[in-house]
């Protein structure tokens, strides 16, 4: 088995795969990839699960995207 990543080193590009103690919620199985790590916080974008929101047409209008494939990803 490998050993912990502390916190302090990960870097931008960093996968982050949930715990399996992690049984419910957003983060049950998810693997997020870091987009951002500094001491002021961190960003990040669930890699395997869509976004399953109506979101506001004015934000973004998917009749418009070229490619009727595109899925919209939740981050934080």
């Amino acid at each position: 088995m490998e050993k912990p990543v502390p916190y302090s080193q990960l870097t931008k590009g960093s996968l982050l795969i949930a715990s399996p103690a992690i049984d419910e919620g957003i983060y049950f199985r998810s693997v997020i990839i870091i987009c951002e790590h500094s001491p002021g916080g961190s960003f990040g974008l669930i890699l395997n699960k869509t976004f399953d929101m109506d979101l506001p047409e004015e934000l973004i209008n998917l009749k418009d995207i070229a490619n009727s494939n595109v899925q919209i990803r939740a981050g934080g």
